[in-house]
């Protein structure tokens, strides 16, 4: 920045027009970051008052709330709470940023009320003062939900305050919320004391989950052998499956003082799911196996190739094997060349989403196999279900998956079993991605994730597919569109756009306005069993690289939708945050079809090439096909933001008209 301006603005410093002279002279210029930057280092309280209230500064809401949020000073929020029109969601930043519990009592009173406000949390916990949370914990007007009242809790990170909590009658918190909150914190020190308090009352499954998520090996050791804890072997076992540790279950199976018998050893060998690992307790006799617990771990083994290599590797005979692992390595015998050159295990594509998604998949097929399969197929915890729309067709159906090498490798082993069982793709089969919905945690998510969907819908229906190949005749019935339905309910009303609406409700409106669950994006799982969005608009396939790319391509999309969402949120916001909002506002605007594929493609992070390559076959085939060209209603680009203006505006103008 200009020395000589520096110079001049600390000389003025006590004299507010002359620096705002300064600052607004367009031959420095200035942005208002720069022009923050200054006015703080002077640390003069009128300067910033005068910035704040002088129409000559030329600023506006957001820059008068960074430069109160960085000048720090707990009166001035206060009086310009008062006299300046901020928002909601500014008024809870700056409350948030003073740690003031006065003033958060007077926001909560004022305009902090109603289940499910997202900022009460945080203004709460940020006062830092312990007598004030617990009197908001308990305040029933807040109508803060028990999930809420966790997250305030544990945003705390008191010790001895998290106690007086979980000992709180009146808090109504049941055990697994009490685990829960533990958990959330995740702290070997909060653990160690709590496992041990029998005040609080932890039943031993309840301590083995507090123990897991410590994610501390050495204390998860000292657990296993502690006698105060009593735990027996099946309890041991439950604790080190739910660590989830390789080198931590690769100690505990040679460890004879944990007393662990075959079926308990071969049960954590198989959770590993480590070829590595489980060869070398086969074959290097790191166990000292007798040959019938050898037969018993081998016959446990999920993964049909792995068990294949077994045998021919001599660690079983094949008369050792049950009836159906002996039909699956005859399958993998005929099929062994097919399945290294076209399906080959090596470089699979991965599974590349942020570690803490979650992926489901549902693969239909037709074939003569299906009945085999849907009776016999076993592949970890992949199962394999009849489905009535199909003809002489199967539904195979993954476990929770993660973006891990393993998970990814086992979507190829999944679906070379099928195409080497002679399984094929009919025009009735579908290719259903489920991600986790937890993974959105707002409104505003939700929000971005519908406006990348509607606004990219029916290059989304073209890029899911494999080049040169069209929609499947049954996507008007089972994975209809929702763009049209989504700028109806906004047209007509009957989705709420106030700021404060909460989670629950507006997800209930958007399975409202989606009516059941056969759209491409369907939302119908979220708060049941699955809580899932489920993207069903894509094709049915057996080739696993279409599966993976197609799961990078929807989870990247959830996860963008968070991401922004977030940046949204944000006080200061990087240039790189900036321009991440820039280039989403423009995927808002009557601008080509293909420029917002590139947008979508952008922000999301994936291989742009492979799905511009389908996008421009496949929408071609759309287009010829008057039928499916007329499923693709037009419509305006769905814009949250413009739309919550008209409703604000709509609501104003009922007001003055009833006034």
């Amino acid at each position: 920045m200009n020395l000589a301006l520096k110079t001049k603005i600390f000389l003025a410093r006590n004299n507010p027009e002359k620096v705002v002279e300064y600052l607004n002279n367009p031959k420095y210029d200035l942005d208002a970051w720069d022009k923050i930057e200054l006015i703080v280092s002077l640390k003069n309280r009128e300067l910033v008052e005068f910035c704040i209230k002088d129409n000559r500064v030329g600023w506006g809401i957001p820059e008068k709330r960074e430069l109160l949020i960085s000048y720090g000073d707990k009166e001035l929020i206060r009086e310009a709470l008062k006299s300046e029109k901020f928002n909601f969601e500014d008024k809870a930043v700056l409350i948030k940023e003073a740690k003031d519990a006065e003033m958060v009592r007077e926001y909560l009173q004022n305009e902090g009320k109603g289940e499910g406000n997202v900022h009460n949390e945080y203004l709460i916990a940020a006062t830092e003062n312990f007598t004030f949370i617990e009197e908001c914990l308990l305040n029933s007007e807040l109508r803060l939900s028990d999930e809420q009242k966790i997250r305030i809790i544990t945003m705390t990170d008191n010790t001895d305050f998290i106690k007086k909590c979980l000992l709180n009658e009146k808090l109504g918190f049941k055990n697994e919320q009490k685990v829960k909150l533990i958990r959330t914190l995740g702290k070997t020190n909060l653990v160690e004391q709590y496992i041990y308090d029998e005040e609080l009352g932890f039943t031993k499954a309840e301590k083995i989950e507090m123990i897991s998520a410590t994610e501390d090996r050495k204390f998860i050791r000292k657990c296993l052998n502690d006698e105060r804890l009593a735990f027996d072997t099946e309890e041991k076992l439950s604790l080190l499956l739910l660590s989830d540790d390789l080198k931590l279950i690769k100690d505990c199976v040679k460890d004879e003082n944990l007393n662990l018998n075959i079926q308990q050893k071969a049960q954590l060998i198989m959770a590993t799911d480590n070829r590595s690992f489980l060869g070398e307790c086969l074959r290097e006799k790191v166990l000292e196996l007798s040959d019938k617990d050898k037969e018993y771990l081998i016959n446990t083994l999920g993964n049909v190739f792995f068990l294949k290599e077994c045998v021919d590797n001599g660690d079983i005979s094949v008369d050792k094997l049950s009836n159906i692992q002996r039909a699956q390595i005859s399958i993998i015998d005929k099929n062994k060349k097919q399945i290294e050159q076209e399906y080959g295990q090596v470089d699979c594509k991965r599974l590349n989403l942020p570690k803490n998604m979650t992926i489901g998949m549902e693969i239909e097929c037709e074939g003569i196999a299906s009945e085999f399969l849907g009776d016999a197929f076993k592949y970890g915890s992949w199962k394999a279900k009849g489905d009535g729309s199909l003809d002489n067709g199967i539904e195979i159906i993954s476990p929770i998956l993660h973006p891990t090498e393993k998970d990814s490798q086992e979507i190829y082993t999944v679906t070379n079993i099928l195409n080497c069982t002679g399984q094929y793709i009919s025009d009735k089969c579908g290719g259903h991605i489920h991600i986790g919905s937890k993974y959105l945690t707002s409104v505003q998510s939700y929000m971005n994730l519908l406006e990348l969907y509607c606004n990219n819908e029916k290059a989304l229906y073209a890029m899911s597919n494999e080049k040169g190949e069209a929609p499947r005749s049954g996507v008007p019935k089972y994975a209809s569109p929702i763009s049209g339905k989504m700028q109806d309910a906004i047209e007509k009303g009957t989705i709420n756009l106030e700021d404060e609406i909460a989670l629950g409700k507006f997800i209930k409106e958007i399975k409202d306005i989606q009516d059941n669950r056969y759209s491409g994006i369907n939302f119908m799982n979220i708060n049941n069993n699955k809580n899932t969005i489920e993207f069903r608009l894509a094709n049915g396939t057996i080739n696993p690289e279409m599966w993976i790319e197609n799961a990078n391509l929807f989870g990247g999309m959830v996860a963008i939708a968070e991401e922004l969402a977030q940046i949204q949120k944000k006080g200061v916001k990087s240039e790189e945050e900036k321009r991440k909002l820039e280039i989403f506002d423009k995927l808002k605007e009557n601008i080509s079809e293909k420029e917002k594929v590139e947008i979508l493609l952008g922000l999301v992070g994936v291989e742009s090439e492979i799905y511009m390559q389908r996008y421009e076959a496949n929408i071609e085939l759309i287009k010829e096909n008057q039928e499916m060209e007329e499923v693709f209603v037009g419509k305006e680009p769905l814009d949250f933001k413009i739309a919550k203006d008209k409703f604000k505006g709509k609501e104003s103008q009922e007001i003055q008209a009833s006034a």
